[in-house]
């Protein structure tokens, strides 16, 4: 009997050894249960969901993979990022959009110094190496040299054998840590008949410390006027009254469809400068957020204006309005336009709103005419329009790779849109250190306009009433001073990385009081 036992004893033993040395001692990290033919994970969908729930720390502890010491590892998970990865071997995941049947594309942020690989898992099959290419032309970027999380985008070819469903799993090379992501599906609809939802739609990038929201009111009637239907903004920290007013266009304003995406701080555990991926990241990474907005819009939007909340883009009397303009421009055009670029101007608005009952009364009465600055040289302050679909990566002031030779094999093109036919006006705030900003001339092309938004905003703002806080000195100092704070330091940035954070102290605890925070918006590996 005894021996018996022991024979069984050395047979479980050889076969633990094998399975050790199968699932964890190959090269390619695959961690699939050999026992099972290649159909499961070792990581159980009961784990996967913990894992997911629990994204918002830093990493996934080890002992997770077996279900096992959850109270333990939640404490532990807050001080697991300093243990077994630093900063540059983190990954941060914002989306994942399955953009063709066997396709699929991350937006994230990392640093250039990562060299983990990012592996990914379907079904509980090994799918392969997430590829990476730069989101803007080189990471880090030639102005910003020395910061250096920057974004990507993470491209997965899915082969044939491998079906996809809602979800895919993630999962770092170095730590075998796992996230599950859900699959936002921008594919070309079966039968697609060039039906859109909607035909003009407007990406704002992250919002940050925003707070005048009589210049969000002026620039939802301007580009609602101008055939705007889909408005997708990025938030990072706004005012409460931005909040409200957004609230009140998203659940009064039938015409419009308002969608507010959460774009948050990198998370990170140490409190020390260099433990903080947000120190080495050029503004809020707005390159990736136009991606990953202008990927949400696919074939949901045809046409997607890519401008802050102080540009306007404004068409001559030919055109009715910037959709118009958009619309004859393609239909006439000998090859398919993928994006339009319009060249930019300052302009000054006289008298402009000092409170809620200003825009109400006033309207757009006090732009018939306006000053305006020179007009700047492609591509400096220029801004586009895009057609989602048509383009794989975006950058503000130019247009990138378009989809010519990944998802289709036809030919695209830039359209220059001379400034006779339409022009960005830019109300900037802050003077410009390295741009003059004398506004010498006059213009009326805003007076065409007037009186359809002013009778839009008669029905829209009619009923929208909250306390005022406009003119409160102590935001308006704060907000100037970090103005100023990130104008001057755009001397520093062969230096330096001339990241938010390095002005922050501009902002005292009571200003941030006014201020709604994105929730945490980033899956991290």
């Amino acid at each position: 009997m005894k021996k018996i036992f022991v024979d069984i004893l050395i047979i479980f033993l050889v076969t633990l050894f094998y399975v050790f040395t199968t699932c964890y001692m190959k090269k390619d990290y695959t961690l699939v249960d050999t026992l099972s033919t290649n159909t499961e994970p070792v990581v159980s969908n009961k784990v996967l969901r913990s894992i997911e729930s629990s994204a918002n720390s830093m990493t996934v502890k080890k002992n997770e993979i077996d279900g096992k010491n959850n109270n333990r590892d939640k404490n532990n998970n807050k001080k697991s990022l300093n243990l077994n990865k630093n900063i540059n071997e983190t990954f941060y995941i914002k989306s994942a959009f399955r953009v063709s049947d066997n396709v699929i594309r991350l937006s994230l942020i990392k640093s250039i110094q990562n060299n983990d690989l990012l592996l990914w898992w379907s079904n509980g099959k090994y799918g392969g190496v997430v590829k990476f290419e730069c989101q803007e032309t080189k990471c880090p970027a030639k102005y910003v040299p020395k910061c250096t999380f920057v974004g990507y985008i993470g491209i997965i070819n899915v082969p044939s054998h491998i079906r996809i469903d809602k979800r895919i799993q993630v999962q770092s090379k170095k730590t075998r840590k796992w996230i599950s992501i859900p699959l936002i599906d921008v594919r070309k609809p079966k039968n697609f008949d060039n039906t859109y939802q909607h035909k003009l739609g407007v990406c704002v990038q992250p919002m940050f410390l925003y707070y005048n929201y009589l210049e969000l009111i002026a620039f939802l009637e301007h580009w609602a006027a101008h055939g705007a239907t889909k408005f997708y903004f990025y938030k990072n920290t706004f005012s409460h009254n931005v909040g409200k007013v957004l609230k009140h266009y998203k659940d009064n304003v039938k015409s419009i469809d308002i969608e507010i995406i959460d774009w948050s701080m990198l998370p990170f555990n140490g409190t020390e400068q260099f433990a903080n991926p947000n120190y080495f990241i050029y503004r809020l990474e707005p390159y990736v957020a136009v991606m990953d907005c202008m990927y949400r819009a696919r074939y949901h939007v045809k046409y997607v204006a890519q401008v802050d909340i102080d540009e306007l883009i404004i068409t001559n009397s030919k055109y009715n309005n910037l959709l118009d303009y958009l619309e004859k421009k393609s239909s006439k055009a000998p090859q398919t336009i993928s994006s339009f670029q319009f060249m930019s101007q300052f302009v000054k608005f006289p008298n402009d709103w000092k409170s809620l009952d200003d825009a109400k009364n006033i309207k757009f009465n006090h732009v018939n005419i306006v000053k305006t600055g020179m007009l700047f040289a492609r591509p400096t302050y220029s801004k586009l329009v895009f057609l989602p679909e048509a383009n794989f990566n975006y950058y503000i002031h130019y247009a990138l790779k378009t989809e010519t030779g990944k998802l289709t094999n036809k030919t695209y093109v830039n359209y220059n849109v001379p400034s006779s036919e339409s022009r960005i006006y830019h109300h900037r705030k802050i003077e410009s250190k390295d741009t003059s900003n004398k506004m010498n001339a006059e213009s009326s092309l805003m007076s065409r306009e007037i009186s359809t938004i002013n009778n839009n905003m008669n029905k829209h703002i009619k009923l929208l009433n909250f306390e005022d806080d406009i003119n409160n000195s102590t935001i308006k100092d704060a907000i100037h001073a970090f103005g100023i704070c990130r104008e001057n330091r755009k001397g520093d940035r062969s230096k330096m990385c001339t990241s938010l954070y390095t002005c922050e102290d501009q902002i005292s605890d009571n200003v941030w009081k006014i201020f709604e925070k994105a929730k945490n918006s980033w899956k991290i590996i």
